[in-house]
């Protein structure tokens, strides 16, 4: 094995040997695009498995509830959900992940910011941009001019917090609810906020906070 003539490494983290001057497409077998830089895999063969989604629309951020709740998302752009208000007969967003099917996964809010998004959750519970999450993490996220009218366990980014983080994020806007009721996580438990805010009108009967109802 010449590694000064005739070989090198493909540099993907592999440590996969090949022919100098050849060129070879990235190493996507295992079902990780490693190419830097490269989160969307638009280099990775069609049977290549994205381990990290772009959401560009309020939709695809909709439609989470309905793919891979513990997979790994960022965002590619502001988002402006205004017509969310309009969605789900005046419900407006559902919240991703409930009680039955929680988020376990990951959002990268690529320090983009989801505006103007809309929830009226009065029956089912919990309520935020993320309903229920379990040992998942929200990061580099703004939420801006939101309205979120919830039951218990309200909060911005989570409604209920289980071993969860939210990292260098904030949400500015109006969420009321009954009890534990948060600007950015409802109900916490064992969960961390580090480096985030939240700037609004918070509101509730009781166990009502800044950054977490309870």
């Amino acid at each position: 094995w010449d590694f000064v003539n005739d070989w090198s490494s493909d540099n993907d983290g592999s440590n996969h040997a090949i022919l100098r001057g050849l060129t070879v497409e990235p190493w996507c077998g295992d079902g990780i695009c490693q190419v830097e830089n490269d989160e969307d895999c638009s280099s990775c063969s069609l049977d290549c498995t994205c381990t990290v989604q772009t959401i560009s629309t309020c939709q695809e951020l909709q439609n989470i509830n309905s793919g891979d709740l513990k997979g790994d998302y960022i965002l590619g752009n502001d988002i402006d959900c205004s017509d969310s208000i309009n969605w789900n007969s005046g419900s407006g967003f559902i919240p991703i992940g409930d009680p039955a099917n929680t988020f376990n996964g990951s959002f990268d809010g690529n320090s983009y910011v989801i505006s103007n998004l809309y929830i009226n959750n009065q029956i089912l519970k919990p309520t935020g941009l993320f309903g229920y999450t379990v040992n998942a993490e929200v990061n580099n996220l703004g939420l801006v001019n939101v309205l979120f009218s919830g039951d218990a366990q309200t909060g911005g980014i989570m409604g209920i917090a289980i071993s969860s983080v939210i990292r260098n994020s904030f949400v500015n806007g109006n969420i009321s609810g009954t009890s534990y009721v948060g600007g950015l996580m409802g109900t916490n438990f064992n969960s961390q906020i580090i480096n985030s805010y939240s700037v609004g009108e918070i509101s509730g009967d009781s166990h009502v906070g800044g950054l977490s109802g309870f």
